[in-house]
């Protein structure tokens, strides 16, 4: 939920938000942007307390980047 939320919260970066997939520690998302998927991981981690694993790029339209979330102390 928290990733949802913060998703929804970037209106200039992330125009829409279709969750796909919940498993155990693990959301899938597809995230229609404005921007390049650069910008989308640079917030995660500026402003949404995430860890940037990495960034694989599919095909020209498509982008899977994988975070994870730093734990609260």
């Amino acid at each position: 939920m928290r990733l949802k939320e913060f998703l929804q919260s970037l209106t200039k970066t992330a125009k829409s938000i279709y969750p796909c997939r919940f498993e155990w520690q693990q959301a899938h998302f597809e995230v229609k942007i404005s921007g390049n998927a650069q910008s989308l991981a640079d917030e995660l981690v500026k402003k949404g307390g995430y860890l940037l694993l990495d960034i694989k790029q599919d095909d020209k339209n498509t982008m899977e980047i994988n975070c994870m979330q730093k734990e609260e102390k």
